[in-house]
């Protein structure tokens, strides 16, 4: 709940006019007055309340859904609590990263998927690009300046490509100015699954709102075979996918203009690009070489039924060690 107060008018004193009267009344032998009196002027102001209540109001929301992964909603919620209520001045800046510190267990994060080196492993705030994301479309429907945003190393499930924004502690970073004449403020809450994030500040014309749109521009299809890694750490045969392979991708984001229905311009809002990635697997030792489970001790060789055949590895991939999540980029 947002309160405007009520305008006061302020009073003016000419300093010269003060200054003359103060000399002439230490001039001579005339006793010196205890207090002066002073002419001054009323000031109104430049806006009263009426005025600013009817400019000021909810200006942009964006919403983005998030998974059912109970540590990365636990990172989402401690960094919508951060944000929420955050006031910009007029010509005021935002850094997320300054806003929120470093992710850290003492601050409550817990471990979820993130990021790093190019493979999606568990990390201490994973999965608080998805709110940030969330206050940068926000950020871009509310015609706010954008002074720095870095897309991920791939697309984002839970928003449309070209419209995602990463942060790291000591890298990427977001960051916005409020270019605007008036204060605005930031509302932001996690209801499972909804990530939500509402600005409030100066208020479009009547009937005009900012859409948001993405075109790609140029894909890259990959091209190198599939990385494979040893870990003697899994079990005899396992196989597991660090990494899907993505094609690449160049993406331009645009805020479309509609007023009154209709669309009356497409900004450019910033350029992503996404290059391609080749897929990392990581396997286990081999699995052990097929032999006969028993061998005759006494009399003939026998040819029973009773003398098992050699087997071999089946043609199938085993699923020991594979990740109970099928795409990587649900917990970025």
């Amino acid at each position: 709940q947002f309160t405007v107060a009520e305008s006061v008018p302020g009073r003016a004193v000419d300093g010269e006019t003060a200054a003359e009267a103060v000399i002439r009344s230490l001039e001579g032998n005339k006793p010196v007055a205890d207090t002066f009196s002073l002419l001054g002027t009323i000031i109104e102001p430049e806006l009263d309340a009426a005025t600013l209540k009817s400019r000021l109001g909810l200006v942009s929301e964006a919403v983005t859904t998030a998974t059912n992964n109970a540590n990365r909603n636990h990172n989402i919620t401690l960094i919508c609590r951060a944000l929420n209520g955050t006031v910009l001045q007029p010509g005021e800046s935002f850094s997320f990263n300054g806003r929120v510190g470093r992710r850290t267990a003492a601050k409550g994060y817990r471990e979820a998927g993130g990021i790093i080196n190019g493979i999606l492993i568990d990390t201490f705030g994973g999965g608080i690009c998805q709110p940030n994301t969330t206050l940068c479309q926000a950020v871009l429907k509310a015609d706010l300046q954008i002074d720095e945003r870095h897309p991920h190393s791939w697309p984002s499930s839970y928003t449309t490509p070209g419209l995602d924004a990463t942060v790291s502690w000591g890298g990427p970073d977001f960051k916005f100015t409020n270019n605007t004449e008036y204060p605005i403020a930031i509302v932001a809450w996690f209801s499972n699954p909804r990530v939500n994030f509402r600005i409030y500040g100066r208020l479009f014309e009547e009937g005009v709102r900012i859409e948001l749109d993405t075109k790609v521009t140029q894909v890259t299809p990959v091209t190198r075979e599939a990385e494979v890694r040893f870990n003697p750490k899994l079990s005899p045969g396992a196989r597991v996918e660090l990494r899907k392979a993505y094609t690449g991708q160049k993406i331009t984001a645009y805020k479309v203009w509609i007023k009154n229905g209709r669309v009356i311009e497409r900004e450019v809002a910033f350029h992503s690009n996404y290059p391609p990635l080749h897929q990392i697997l990581e396997v286990g030792p081999p699995l052990p070489t097929p032999s006969e489970t028993s061998e005759p001790t006494t009399g003939e060789p026998t040819t029973s039924a009773t003398t098992p055949e050699p087997t071999s590895p089946e043609t199938s991939e085993p699923t020991t060690g594979e990740p109970t999540t099928s795409d990587p980029t649900s917990d970025d």
